[in-house]
Formats: structure tokens, sequence, C-alpha cells
């Protein structure tokens, strides 16, 4: 039992998200252009374009999935589970898994050491998180682990 998933790509798009980027952007050239033709263009001032701007152009990107989805992956094999989607790492053997809870579009882990692990799958599209929740299932059937809330 091989499974690996590279979620580059795979991450809910947001037309909103993409609207809301570029009004920031927009936001910040005309503060820019109002105290500039005001002569009273100040360090405050560009900091703050240059906030609102990066805000922009970050939520566009997040919007389209590019900064999501980067280096995140899922990979299962016959001794443990390994999930990255945002931030850390989180891998899990097998052998060590006592639970899987599925709860709000999030995959609970509980080892037998009682310390949780919880990877969040709703920033995934959701025929990915579909996916990747009937392996999870699958392979935790194979391994005898029980699973709460399929």
């Amino acid at each position: 039992m091989n499974y690996s998933k590279n979620l580059q790509g795979q991450f809910k798009k947001s037309k909103w998200r993409s609207i809301f980027g570029i009004a920031l952007i927009a936001i910040a050239i005309g503060h820019l252009l109002a105290v500039y033709f005001d002569h009273q263009l100040t360090a405050f001032n560009l900091i703050i374009a240059v906030i609102f701007i990066a805000n922009g152009v970050f939520g566009i990107a997040g919007s389209k999935g590019y900064i999501l989805g980067k280096n995140s992956y899922v990979k299962m094999d016959e001794q443990s589970i390994t999930i990255k989607t945002i931030g850390k790492e989180k891998k899990a053997l097998w052998e060590d898994i006592e639970t899987i809870d599925f709860r709000n579009n999030k995959l609970k882990i509980l080892p037998e050491d009682k310390k949780f692990q919880f990877v969040t799958l709703n920033y995934l599209n959701e025929d990915c998180s579909t996916e990747i929740r009937n392996e999870v299932i699958k392979a935790a059937n194979k391994k005898g682990i029980s699973i709460i809330n399929k």
C-alpha cells in the first residue's frame, strides 16, 4: 500500500479573495497618489502602502492556489502516513495510531501517547479532500485502526 499525492494546485480557488486582493492594491495606489499630490508623503504612508500591496499580492496568489499548495503532499506507505499542507509536516506511524477522526474537514490522528495531531483539509478542493479521506480510510481499515466520523 503506497499512496502519494502532490497537493500543489489542489487548493480551493476563490474569486472573492482575488477581488479583495485587487481592491487592496487599488486602495494602496490611490492612497499613495493622494498623499503624493498633497505633498504629505511620509515613511509611515509608504509602509502602510507596502503592507496593503503585499496583502493584495498574497491574496491574489493565494486565491489561485499558488502559495498554499507549494511543497504540499500526502504520502502513505506500510509504516507511516505523512501529510504536509500548511505549516509543518505531520508524520505518524501506523503502529502508533489508535484512532482516526474526520471532523469539520480535519483529519485528527490520535496516537497511543494521546497527543492529537490535526491536519486541516479544508484548504483543498473537494475532490482532492475526498480522495485523501478515502485512501486514509482504506489504509486504516487494513491496519485495523478505528475510524470515527467517516
